[in-house]
């Protein structure tokens, strides 16, 4: 691998920013569920805009997951 390349999975030197990435990650599953009203998509793709790192990122696209387990138990429990 080339030294100076800091990514080093791509020898090709363009780099992928890791939270970048991680951010397009969480919006992707965010504007992906069903169960969440826009507001609150909106929302959360704010918090995740204003991360700075890939961790940050990933924990707000967990956090989004769970939310989305936590409305599904709900509605289940309801009807």
């Amino acid at each position: 691998d080339n030294p100076q390349n800091p990514n080093p999975g791509n020898p090709g030197g363009g780099t992928v920013d890791p939270v970048e990435a991680a951010k397009t990650e969480a919006k992707t599953a965010i504007d992906a569920s069903a169960e969440l009203s826009d507001l609150v998509k909106e929302a959360l793709k704010r918090q995740v805009e204003a991360t700075t790192t890939e961790a940050a990122a990933r924990d707000l696209k967990t956090k989004a997951d769970a939310l989305v387990s936590a409305v599904k138990a709900l509605s289940g429990s309801v009807t």
